[in-house]
């Protein structure tokens, strides 16, 4: 049996183990829920696999005409709200070692948060706004980073504006999926 895994579903991590003259996939939940850990023999089954090389196009929208709200169905199996909708720029590409980057990026471009909804085969991620028409790439990830717990340094003066120290972020999946085609929106 697959070993994939649905949000709050029993199977999130896995291993092989040799029973007898069998192979066997044992399956079991995170050891934490809240940041996505498995037993250290265990591997992630959580990783989504979306459809791939797709092209999609929607309307860039700006702050004078209304655009209404916008939206984007992506297909695929082992979707679930834990992706988060990227969009970076035509020559950039998502993975582990530039995810900050990539979110960074993300945000320069997208107006607002995008939001997620889990459909049956597929997920739906809606208002979508960009305002600067051009060719953006959409990237999914799942990542999970420990909330900065307060420095007692970063509260003298003297480190006031000293930057903070970045906490470790793990990366359960990312991925450049599909093309994305911003437009102009013509008014009559």
């Amino acid at each position: 049996e697959r070993c994939y895994n649905r949000p709050r579903g029993p199977t999130q991590c896995y291993k092989l183990e040799q029973i007898g003259r069998n192979i066997e996939t044992i399956c079991e939940p995170f050891i934490n829920e809240h940041n996505g850990t498995c037993r250290p023999d265990f591997h992630h089954c959580a990783i989504a696999e979306p459809e791939r090389n797709k092209k999609y196009s929607i309307y860039a929208t700006d702050d004078v005409h209304f655009v209404p709200s916008q939206f984007v169905t992506i297909k695929g199996y082992n979707l679930h709200e834990c992706l988060q909708f990227l969009v970076v720029k035509k020559n950039s590409t998502c993975g582990p070692m530039t995810i900050e980057k990539n979110l960074m990026e993300s945000e320069e471009i997208l107006k607002e948060p995008v939001l997620s909804k889990v459909l049956y085969n597929e997920i739906l991620f809606e208002n979508i706004k960009i305002s600067t028409p051009g060719e953006y790439n959409i990237c999914l990830a799942q990542f999970y980073q420990d909330p900065e717990k307060d420095d007692i340094l970063s509260e003298n003066s003297s480190n006031k504006y000293k930057k903070k120290k970045k906490n470790d972020m793990k990366v359960l999946g990312i991925d450049t999926i599909v093309f994305f085609l911003i437009l102009i929106f013509h008014y009559i």
